[in-house]
């Protein structure tokens, strides 16, 4: 399940919100009956033999547009080559009939304030200034009942983040001024993929990552509705059988002095082409499809090196391989004539399904090393399961038109990807709208800004919001101010904010559907601007 609650939010969503998730030409729908994995009994077929690429994920590096001067900007602000994705409006999933809502949000810019951040070196305390370029959002809601019955709605909150990075931007909920729990649910991946070859050509291999660039890329994503029925579904299960072969007790005598990285290569035959390979541990490899001679090679770390110990793992979707054979290399090149003695390693054959093997190394098992020290996780591991699984349907071996990127089966990849990638999440609870009565619902969230790495316009720092995409609130009015602006300088925007003479809330247009401002530190006298 994607939550513990997910059924009783899914009876609240309307039918025809979930019936426009799944057009015939999408990937495998979800379905709300999800398999739970675990690490159980196995088939064994016996075999026992003695004998990665860099992850990044990249960024849009369009170029600016030339932008406008003044208040009065130009008409979607600049393109940035970081770009942190729109404050959304409040999503309600059921019925909004006899709802009438006024909305304000608020960009603070307290986070501007240069302050001083201390050190110690050689027993003598140092500093440096320091400010934050993150505006705290409060994101306010007077949702008013014009009937005479009460009205529950189960409202969902979207933002922008990754799994690694959500626990910085999720919002905190309050109602009436009282926090409330909400509820998880993430959203597919919101880029897309260019060429290996750049931005600027005309191939159509889907290599490098793409995060979402501009505003309408989720308007693309978000206006139909679809996007945030599918968050809701159910996930793709993975029952499909595979064969793993398991290497254990990998180790290498270190008699050969020629060998400056010893690797194992295991070499076998592909015999069908419906046949997948996958691995977990693997550094490297070559696969032949005309020939069928495939070969994957793992590294083996000394005593004090990180894996020491570890398993690897080549996992087979479809037929079985063949020919299967173990051999030492002097290096990761695992290339004929560099073969040394000394290499063994125990190879357990076993049968089991993709998603149990995949929970076992991924979930139970994945590597602490993965996390950031301070990661705070806000997904659930049933959650990150299911991501992976939709990106090995949207984009990987399980998916009718593989991307490049993922041709290799790396598992690795699969886990680090998922969990970087960039999606639109929400925050579900549910909210009572008295008869007659008007409720406040409040999202305060730290919102990151949009940058640029390189060029003139690296200061510069931009916000945008939309404002009625993906919601079916009717809107009276919506509301934008700024506060602490002490500490900025507004270089463009379509807001209509004057800060020399006061004006700090403006009302907006709900028929403009998006509002952008971009901002400059403003130095104090002695400040360090460099």
């Amino acid at each position: 399940m994607k939550n513990e609650r997910l059924l009783d939010a899914l009876e609240k969503i309307d039918e025809e919100l979930i019936a426009e998730a799944a057009p015939g030409n999408k990937p495998p729908k979800k379905s709300n009956s999800v398999v739970w994995m675990k690490w159980g009994t196995m088939a064994a077929c016996a075999c026992l033999i003695i004998g990665l690429g860099i992850f990044s994920i990249g960024r849009n590096a369009k170029p600016g547009d030339t932008a406008g001067s003044g208040s009065g900007g130009h008409e979607s602000g600049s393109v940035f080559m970081s770009y942190a994705g729109p404050v959304f409006p409040l999503s309600i999933l059921n019925d909004v009939a006899g709802i009438i809502t006024v909305r304000n949000i608020d960009f603070d810019f307290a986070a501007y304030e240069t302050k001083m951040k201390y050190y110690e070196v050689d027993g003598e305390q140092t500093g440096y200034q320091d400010y934050k370029t993150e505006s705290l959002v409060t994101d306010s809601y007077l949702l008013s009942n014009t009937t005479d019955e009460d009205i529950v709605l189960t409202a969902s909150y979207p933002f922008v983040g990754t799994f690694s990075n959500g626990y910085k931007w999720m919002p905190t909920i309050s109602v009436d001024d009282s926090i409330i729990e909400t509820r998880l649910y993430a959203g597919r991946f919101s880029g897309g993929f260019y060429s290996a070859h750049g931005l600027n050509t005309d191939k159509i291999d889907r290599s490098n990552i793409k995060s979402a660039g501009e505003w309408t890329d989720f308007q693309a994503l978000l206006e139909d509705g679809s996007y945030i029925a599918d968050a809701y579904a159910g996930y793709p299960q993975m029952n499909q059988k595979v064969t793993v072969y398991k290497l254990s007790n990998i180790v290498y005598d270190g008699l050969d002095e020629t060998a400056t990285n010893p690797t194992l290569g295991m070499e076998f035959k592909v015999t069908s082409s419906d046949t997948h390979i996958l691995s977990y541990g693997s550094t490297g490899g070559r696969r032949d499809r005309e020939t069928g001679e495939f070969q994957q090679c793992y590294h083996i770390p000394k005593e004090n090196e990180r894996d020491y110990g570890k398993d690897r793992y080549l996992i087979v979707l479809g037929e079985d391989i063949t020919g299967l054979e173990v051999q030492g290399y002097r290096d990761g090149g695992c290339e004929e004539g560099e073969e040394i003695k000394g290499v063994t390693a125990d190879v357990e054959c076993f049968e089991t399904t993709l998603g149990e093997i995949i929970w076992k190394l991924l979930i139970e098992e994945r590597e602490l090393s993965y996390f950031d020290e301070e990661q705070i996780d806000i997904a659930s591991d049933e959650i990150l399961f299911g991501s992976i699984a939709e990106l090995m349907y949207d984009y990987g071996l399980l998916s009718d038109n593989v991307a490049e990127r993922y041709e290799w089966g790396s598992l690795e990849d699969m886990w680090t990807e998922t969990y970087n990638m960039q999606r639109v999440m929400y925050v579900s609870f549910d909210v009572v709208i008295p008869a007659n009565e008007s409720v406040r619902v409040n999202a305060s969230m730290r919102k990151d800004a949009s940058f640029d790495f390189v060029g003139e316009g690296t200061d510069r720092n931009g916000y945008d919001l939309v404002t009625r995409l993906g919601s079916k609130l009717e809107f009276s009015k919506q509301t934008a101010s700024v506060s602490n602006t002490q500490f900025i300088e507004i270089i463009y925007q379509n807001f209509g904010f004057d800060l020399e003479n006061g004006i700090t809330q403006v009302e907006i247009d709900v028929n403009v559907p998006h509002y952008y401002m971009e901002v400059r530190k403003i130095s104090s006298e002695g400040e360090d601007t460099d």
